[in-house]
């Protein structure tokens, strides 16, 4: 899903896009569960565009001297304006800027300023730079940074396929082949579901450890199975937490992945439709029609009771 869209863009800055109308993105934010990937996704753009990636700290702008935080921020635009066309990396943008709202009072308003000079050069300038930022929880980000931004993705927990190929190269990347473990191929993504990328990684690094310290001639999937089991993921640690950014995600934004779509698809067609015995979606009148006349209740009937009996002592 968001590397279609980013692939559609990759030469946004030619000559030929710019002569048939193409603009570029001015930027896109990931958001989602920690450890699920943004970071290296945003390095990844970098490369898929063949264009220079560049970092902003926001916190090395920041200095103690009175208009220098926003001197260095306005030097900062200017370096990537001159280095264009390039991408301008925000990591864990949230942590730098959830603050703007209370600067007046905790640094005599230098970081609402700072933040006022980035979006101002997001809306009018930075001709031929895109900003890609990431953020953990994105309820924390200011809505008129979110506004700045062409499309805000999700990055969900990896699916079955997903995590078998995150499986593939960190092994490879460590040596081994993966090709010895396509058997228990379905042990381990089994055994991994509700696991981060980052989760998956841990996983290998124990296993390879811990046959090491065994002495064992190679990694086995009983390493792997043994190093999973002692991985506690965030899914289940902070299990509330990431249903409810999940749900959130499912409503409000685009999913990076397709299987995450597929997903989210699905399980809103598995909810159960409230229907009325007759089969018909819920109507109060209809379900009044299907549970018939509503019974009396102990009071009801013995006022009922007494009341026919005294009429009847009136008619004699």
């Amino acid at each position: 899903m968001v590397k279609d869209y980013l692939g559609k863009y990759s030469r946004a800055y030619t000559p030929e896009a710019k002569a048939f109308g193409v603009e570029p993105l001015k930027g896109i934010l990931l958001t989602g569960v920690p450890g699920t990937g943004k970071s290296l996704l945003a390095k990844a753009i970098g490369r898929l565009w063949q264009v220079p990636l560049l970092r902003l700290d926001v916190g090395k702008v920041m200095t103690g001297l009175v208009g220098g935080s926003e001197s260095k921020m306005r030097d900062v635009i200017k370096q990537a304006e001159a280095m264009s066309p390039c991408v301008l990396w925000i990591d864990e943008v949230e942590k730098s800027l959830s603050g703007t709202k209370s600067s007046n009072f905790s640094d005599g308003g230098t970081l609402a300023r700072v933040f006022g000079t980035l979006l101002t050069a997001m809306q009018d300038g930075m001709e031929g730079v895109t900003i890609i930022a990431t953020a953990n929880d994105i309820t924390m980000l200011p809505p008129e940074f979110i506004r700045r931004f062409n499309e805000v993705f999700f990055v969900d927990l990896p699916g079955p396929n997903e995590r078998w190929d995150i499986f593939a190269i960190h092994l490879s990347k460590r040596g081994r082949d993966i090709e010895k473990f396509e058997q228990h191929r379905k042990v381990l993504v089994a055994a991994t579901e509700g696991f981060t990328g980052a989760e998956i990684e841990k996983a290998v690094k124990d296993g390879i450890a811990a046959s090491f310290y065994q002495e064992k001639k190679d990694l086995t999937t009983k390493n792997l199975l043994a190093a999973i089991a002692d991985t506690k993921p965030i899914s289940k640690v902070m299990a509330d937490k990431v249903k409810k950014l999940r749900d959130k995600a499912r409503g409000s934004f685009r999913f990076a992945s397709s299987y995450a779509m597929q997903e989210a698809s699905n399980k809103k067609k598995a909810k159960k439709k409230v229907e009325t015995a007759s089969g018909k979606p819920l109507n109060i009148d209809d379900a009044i029609s299907d549970v018939g006349v509503f019974g009396k209740t102990k009071k009801e009937e013995s006022k009922a009771t007494k009341e026919a009996v005294d009429n009847r002592f009136l008619d004699l």
